[in-house]
């Protein structure tokens, strides 16, 4: 498979057989996509998009897990997209100046 999205045609292969609940979840966010959208998005552009979102989304939860809600904490963006850069807590909302 390259990357062309053709994974979609062989999912009853062998060595693609744990795919099909993920590919069912990319066939649930490409109707979603196209719906709000003038032109559909690519099945290529969504198998190499929706595992970097899913990651970040378990990143998250995990996050949570370990260091608490981020509610109560100021944050500092490091770069110039906040999507892309890094979000990092420098110090609690109710400390003291």
């Amino acid at each position: 498979n390259g990357l062309n999205g053709s994974v979609r045609f062989e999912l009853d292969r062998p060595e693609n057989k744990g795919l099909k609940k993920a590919f069912a979840s990319i066939e649930k966010i490409k109707k979603a996509v196209d719906a709000k959208t003038d032109q559909p998005v690519s099945y290529a552009d969504l198998i190499a998009l929706v595992p970097h979102f899913a990651a970040r989304v378990q990143f998250k939860k995990d996050y949570i897990e370990e260091v608490g809600s981020d509610k109560d904490y100021e944050f500092l963006f490091i770069g110039t997209n906040p999507f892309l850069g890094a979000k990092v807590r420098v110090g609690r909302l109710d400390a003291a100046t």
